[in-house]
């Protein structure tokens, strides 16, 4: 980002490429948006893995790079009234578009600007009833199988990314109306409504993310696990007093650990390391449990 500001400044600017600045400072709002979308869908993704010292200094980066974006573009403020100033001095006369006034040339600009918020604001609100019924769709996710939950691991971030994507529709929205002097009441804009939604899907998509990682956590799925790591040989026991028992319980859950075994498969699996007197005591009707057939092998 830094670097694409220093590559146009002020200083590149003239009155031959005066037509083409708007389109360059569109780049960079586009590239800090993307920017911001980003840093809040890692400080979103990681939140349980980093502490609330690096997750406020991500957001106080984000802010300080915001506040210099803005500064960069008051910038180019005088630079662009010098040059806009030079253009009509050239014609003594300054074309009239349709014969307008410069008052009625804003109140066009204006009445075209409201059009495209009140348009804007429809969309979001739109998109946000789409988001909510797509968030709220599973009322209780502990009820919820191991596939939805795996499917919805999956389908978090998109929640996220498409929350943020609609929250900067809604900055932009701002932008227009602080550009044009709109106002809610007067114009009829529903911006509070918008507002209130926005809130509301927001707590949803927070409430939806989290239940889900909770299930994903306890059921110990690993749905988003995709790092490789080698298999390791799980120990096996039958019973004998010349075994360690304890030995083998410690290797074994670590062993569970590294494999990523499922909750629902660690019963299986245990029964498959056990041979002898050891197995008969974890018949297959003991229970969907390892915890429990953990403790009849600690008993025994």
């Amino acid at each position: 980002m830094k670097y694409r500001l220093r590559m146009y400044t002020p200083s590149h600017l003239d009155s031959g490429s005066l037509d083409q600045h708007e389109n360059k400072m569109r780049e960079r709002d586009e590239v800090l948006e993307n920017l911001n979308i980003a840093i809040q869908m890692f400080v979103t993704k990681y939140s349980s893995q980093l502490s609330q010292e690096r997750i406020k200094e991500a957001k106080n980066q984000l802010s300080a790079l915001e506040d210099e974006f803005l500064l960069y573009r008051e910038s180019f403020t005088s630079k662009v009234t010098d040059l806009k100033k030079d253009l009509s001095s050239v014609s003594p006369v300054m074309p009239s578009i349709n014969n307008l006034t410069l008052s009625d040339s804003f109140e066009a600009k204006q009445n075209a600007a409201k059009k495209k918020v009140k348009a804007k604001v429809d969309a979001i609100m739109e998109d946000l009833l789409t988001l909510s019924s797509k968030a709220c769709k599973v009322e209780d996710w502990s009820a919820a199988s191991d596939l939805m939950i795996g499917r919805a691991m999956k389908e978090n971030e998109k929640l996220q990314k498409e929350f943020i994507r609609i929250n900067n529709v809604r900055r932009s929205v701002e932008e227009s109306m602080a550009e044009f002097d709109l106002d809610d009441a007067r114009d009829g804009l529903y911006i509070q409504e918008c507002d209130l939604k926005l809130d509301e899907v927001s707590k949803d998509v927070e409430a939806t993310v989290k239940a889900v990682e909770e299930q994903d956590d306890v059921r110990e799925l690993y749905s988003l696990d995709d790092s490789k790591v080698d298999k390791v040989n799980l120990p096996t026991f039958s019973g004998k007093e010349s075994e360690d028992y304890e030995k083998f319980k410690d290797d074994l859950l670590k062993g569970f650990a590294q494999n990523r075994v499922t909750k629902v498969d660690k019963l299986s699996k245990l029964r498959e390391c056990l041979s002898g007197e050891a197995k008969q005591l974890v018949p297959h009707s003991i229970s969907s449990s390892v915890t429990d057939a953990l403790k009849v092998l600690d008993k025994a």
